[in-house]
């Protein structure tokens, strides 16, 4: 009995961070803008690594691509990692020549390309809206020409006062027509001249190389954002670029400066209107910061152990030898989902690690924190099926206790209803997935009987091969409500 009371106080303490109880949202409110050259890809993964920033959307600019092939990297980027639901938009297109790097960005891979996609909404529309959604004010991170958030701002005034700042990579070169000032010097003009603070961040005379020995410690980070950087750079375009010394830290820097202010100053140099150009002056911390932001992705903040042991000593034998497979396979946030949801469940069974997989992935899908979804289980209440319900309330921090986890009617297939910040999706266990695992509930009752010790342990074995095998990013039919 006292160990059942702890681990369902350590459901409730590590799943529930106090910061975004019962829903409450993020303080950081991002939109990201991106003209999509490499940098820009890098500077994005940093963003997706911080769980403390909520990006409440990404715009494809006119720049380094065109907004049309821009906007499918994003959509590619977002669906590989199973963030399909922030939203996305295209720019607005300026016409302008293609740059000397065209070539060589369109070669990176940020996702396995689209077989098809919808149409977005216009992005002057859309970005207006993003902004009057959001209850906080809303930092754009610029890294391209200021295009399409100058258009939005004429297109509604209103907003400006919706927004923080603008964080702006541009080098204040105004004749070098390649910069992301160059390359629409009106919508830069007017932004300066706004009242909204924009912070035009340069970084200097000589760049800092993004060099191989750095692209290597990215590469030994366990992380899926580290891990993307690592193989789009490792292809032989980049790779090539690297060795020659030609690949350097640029529009990074936008994420940096949101992250690590300190290493910047203000350049008084340069007229600018605002005031507000700021210079890299911490030149040698700058790989290392680079290095801790994606970090970021495994120090998840929990309010009463600093982690969920994976040492194999703390394990039951038979799970002590897939350990490294499992987190490997599918990250460290399953993994503890569905060490918690097993030992208050008080066995390992395969519907309650469905149900953690299911939890995950929705939080994956909105990139939300736990706490943040409402949740509607049409799963039911009848074992063994209804054991789906105390993974996804774990893996998610949403429960019946705190009011965001309700129970409906069950529906013939198991199906929740998950709704964050406007979006409601339906997301339903694959037909065949469901027909395998009554399969082996029912091989087991056949072979063993009901619930009986040898029953208990086919179940244990099978239970720990499914949750090794089974993709959650595969396994889920989501649809949008």
């Amino acid at each position: 009995m006292k160990n059942y009371l702890l681990y369902l106080l350590l459901i409730l303490f590590i799943y529930l961070p106090t910061q975004n109880y019962a829903g409450e949202p993020s303080k950081n409110p991002v939109i990201i803008d991106t003209d999509c050259g490499p940098d820009d890809f890098r500077a994005i993964n940093y963003f997706l690594s911080d769980t403390e920033t909520e990006i409440l959307a990404i715009t494809s600019e006119d720049g380094i691509l065109e907004p049309e092939e821009g906007y499918l990297k994003i959509q590619a980027l977002l669906k590989d990692f199973g963030h399909e639901g922030i939203p996305a938009s295209q720019g607005i297109i300026s016409k302008n020549k293609a740059p000397a790097w065209r070539n060589i960005a369109k070669s990176i891979q940020w996702g396995k390309p689209l077989i098809s996609y919808s149409q977005p909404t216009e992005v002057k529309e859309f970005l207006v809206q993003t902004i009057i959604q959001e209850e906080h004010p809303v930092d754009i991170i610029c890294m391209g020409p200021l295009t399409n958030i100058a258009n939005a701002i004429i297109m509604e005034p209103s907003i400006k006062k919706e927004i923080n700042r603008i964080i702006w990579f541009d080098q204040c070169q105004p004749d070098n027509k390649w910069t992301n000032y160059g390359m629409d010097c009106l919508s830069g003009d007017y932004l300066l001249d706004s009242q909204i603070p924009v912070y035009r961040i340069k970084a200097g005379d000589e760049p800092v190389d993004f060099d191989k020995s750095l692209l290597e410690k990215i590469g030994n980070i366990n992380s899926p954002y580290a891990q993307k950087i690592y193989q789009s750079h490792s292809a032989d375009s980049l790779m090539d670029k690297i060795e020659k010394k030609h690949l350097k830290i640029w529009d990074d820097l936008a994420a940096m400066f949101y992250f690590y202010p300190e290493l910047f100053q203000i350049d008084k140099n340069p007229e600018d209107t605002t005031g507000n150009i700021v210079q890299l002056k911490e030149e040698d911390m700058l790989h290392d910061k680079l290095l801790e932001s994606l970090n970021k992705y495994n120090n998840g903040k929990r309010t009463v152990l600093k982690s969920v042991p994976v040492d194999s000593g703390y394990y039951q034998g038979d799970l002590a030898l897939h350990i490294d497979e499992i987190i490997q396979r599918h990250g460290i946030q399953e993994w503890e989902a569905v060490v918690i949801t097993n030992e208050m469940h008080h066995h390992l069974g395969v519907y309650s690690i469905i149900g953690a997989k299911m939890g995950i992935r929705i939080l994956e899908y909105f990139r939300a924190q736990p706490g943040e979804v409402k949740i509607e289980s049409y799963i039911g209440t009848n074992p063994p099926t209804s054991c789906m319900n105390d993974g996804i309330q774990v893996a998610t921090g949403s429960t019946v206790g705190n009011g965001n986890y309700k129970l409906e009617d069950p529906s013939p297939f198991p199906m929740i209803r998950a709704t964050y910040k406007g979006q409601t999706i339906e997301v339903n266990l694959e037909s065949d997935i469901y027909k395998k695992i009554k399969g082996i509930i029912k091989q087991g009752v056949d072979k063993y009987g009901m619930k009986t010790n040898k029953y208990w342990s086919f179940i244990r074995e099978m239970s720990i091969q499914e949750w090794k095998e089974l993709n959650r990013k595969s396994i889920f039919e989501i649809n949008k409500r």
